[in-house]
């Protein structure tokens, strides 16, 4: 058994970029990644996430999962907190372990035991959800780079609770961030798909709430001392994005106020960042995306419009300019 964690210096890092896909387009995806590089056979993964009864790790920016891939059992700890907008940049720890129950004695020589009180764990991680997702992988020369795209469809099962999944990952093998972007905007615009906000474990946490997701305000931003002037603007940056894309399915599928309102805020708060950092960026490059900007924002502005009234609190959060489940109800009876 190889119990050597599979990084440098305890930590790898895994720099990606991850869709959220409407399963009916699968099919589209997978023709457009078939253009760009060979598949290999599907594989299946069968993942148990672990936590506290507390939820630990989900406070503390961490996630713990073992999966299953074949015949071995992989145990990866990930850091989230500094994945957002669909970018992922964070340090992961992995390893193959022996059973199906966290070895966290393997993850005492690591870098890991720095960030997290491993002993306090001992004895309190048990399973909350499970994912099981067949995945097809694509190695894709793309300009000068390598990137490894995964298609993931399955489902995230919590208790009686579950959801279907379909997501697209891209992560930088070799080269630049600039040709993993360029991939990733190609392959948006030819399956619909969109950046995905939440990973696989947030989305089994929000099945164990067992209730809707209300709207998501914006939270400190995350900048210390210690940063420089362009790592502090892509916090910022992505912070806004994030806010936007969690409340942006509370606002298409139930019209909720709030959400709406949120998304506002983002976008507020993005273009007020961008006229703060105006002298480090290209004017001729952010011209148009502030133009594109002010035009989202005063779209739903005119959604806003639409609303019942914001004293009205029992109806605010059902519909804009929309007709109510109930008043349908009652227009057909």
């Amino acid at each position: 058994m190889d119990h050597r964690m599979h990084d440098r210096g305890g930590a790898s890092r895994e720099l990606e970029i991850k869709f959220e896909i409407d399963p009916r387009r699968l099919g589209e995806l997978h023709g457009s990644l078939m253009l760009h590089g060979v598949s290999e056979p599907p594989i299946r993964l069968l993942s148990t996430y672990l936590d506290t009864d507390d939820h630990t790790l989900r406070k503390g920016g961490f996630s713990w999962r073992i999966r299953k891939v074949g015949d071995q059992l992989i145990q990866t700890v990930k850091a989230q907190q500094s994945g957002a907008a669909g970018l992922h940049d964070r340090p992961e720890w992995e390893l193959e372990v022996a059973k199906d129950q966290p070895d966290i004695d393997a993850m005492a020589g690591s870098s890991l035991a720095d960030r997290l009180d491993l002993d306090g764990l001992r004895g309190k991680l048990r399973p909350l959800f499970r994912t099981d997702i067949e995945r097809t992988r694509w190695r894709i020369p793309w300009n000068r780079s390598m990137v490894d795209a995964a298609c993931d469809h399955g489902r995230v099962i919590a208790g009686e609770h579950s959801a279907e999944i379909a997501e697209l990952e891209l992560e930088l093998i070799d080269g630049t961030l600039a040709d993993l972007f360029s991939l990733a905007r190609d392959l948006a615009s030819s399956s619909g798909a969109q950046l995905a906000a939440t990973s696989k474990a947030g989305r089994g946490y929000a099945l164990l709430a067992a209730g809707p997701r209300g709207a998501v305000k914006a939270k400190p931003l995350p900048i210390t001392p210690d940063m420089s002037t362009g790592e502090a603007f892509k916090a910022v940056m992505r912070a806004c994005i994030r806010q936007f894309l969690l409340n942006e399915p509370m606002i298409e599928a139930h019209r909720d106020l709030e959400a709406l309102h949120q998304a506002r805020v983002a976008f507020r708060r993005l273009r007020s960042a961008l006229s703060i950092f105006a002298p480090l960026l290209d004017e001729k490059k952010l011209a148009p995306l502030e133009a594109r900007l002010q035009s989202l924002f005063r779209t739903l502005g005119r959604a806003r419009s639409r609303c019942p009234s914001r004293h009205n609190a029992r109806r605010r959060h059902r519909t804009f300019g929309i007709a109510s489940a109930s008043s349908r109800d009652r227009r057909a009876a």
